[in-house]
């Protein structure tokens, strides 16, 4: 597996950052992300998931499903941030869902998380849950209600599962991600686990960011994490899309930043 490690020497008293890229991308859509925290002080880590990016991509579907993913990243947790270190998480997409799952799993490491773009807390599916024509025009007509609250946010969600698809990143990924590492991934998307009771149990303070044309993450989906996740925030950034980290880059980086000096007391 590839990791890119950045530290300065001064980082001592601060928390590493992990970053956890989504389906389709690698650890360079965090670029703009990784020079800026560590010019700031900070040590990062941010490895290519199995089959992403300079890491490895094994023709073996196995090796694809979601707990086998958590498993490669747990792994590399363990390497870099040995037991009493404290650290955030940063996911994006599908990484949210592993960055989630580590908080569970490292709650004496991991101190905060950042989500980013990372859909509803309903469990993984493997196959992307069907949106009728009627329902794509019901959320365009009362999305403006549901985001001043005007109506309930129940209307437009139905905890079905969710289903990451493959980004379209050749323009910033450094190595496109073969096909048929999307299509094992995809199909790996089983995370039953990863429902509304398991996210309540998160309890270190979480950060939620969502692109305002997002495409593919809606703002109800989102709103939805903030109710469940006891100390979750959710801020959303104008002028981004679902790939936030790229769409908005500098605005990505002060919301994050602003997070850890407003909880740096927890760290």
């Amino acid at each position: 597996m590839s990791v890119v490690i950045y530290s300065f020497l001064q980082t001592a008293k601060k928390p590493l950052l992990l970053f956890l890229h989504g389906m389709g991308g690698s650890s360079d859509l965090w670029r703009q992300q990784l020079w800026y925290f560590v010019c700031c002080g900070y040590e990062v880590v941010a490895p290519d998931l199995l089959g992403h990016g300079l890491s490895s991509a094994p023709r073996d579907p196995s090796q694809y499903t979601f707990s086998q993913m958590l498993d490669h990243i747990t792994l590399v947790f363990d390497l870099f941030i040995p037991q009493g270190r404290k650290c955030v998480v940063i996911g994006h997409g599908y990484g949210a869902s592993l960055a989630a799952a580590l908080a569970r799993g490292r709650p004496l490491s991991v101190r905060l998380v950042v989500l980013v773009s990372c859909g509803g807390p309903t469990p993984l599916i493997p196959n992307p849950p069907a949106k009728s024509i009627m329902y794509s025009y019901l959320a365009a007509i009362l999305s403006p209600f549901l985001s001043c609250g005007c109506c309930s946010r129940d209307i437009l969600y139905s905890p079905r599962g969710k289903h990451f698809a493959a980004s379209t990143l050749s323009g910033h990924s450094v190595t496109p991600t073969p096909r048929y590492v999307l299509e094992y991934v995809a199909k790996g998307q089983n995370w039953p686990e990863g429902d509304v009771a398991f996210h309540r149990r998160i309890t270190v303070p979480t950060l939620l960011l969502h692109g305002m044309k997002d495409d593919r993450v809606g703002l109800v989906e989102m709103c939805e994490m903030e109710k469940t996740i006891p100390r979750a925030f959710l801020e959303m950034i104008p002028g981004g899309g679902h790939e936030l980290m790229t769409d908005a880059p500098l605005e990505v980086c002060r919301a994050v930043h602003r997070f850890i000096k407003r909880w740096q007391h927890h760290l």
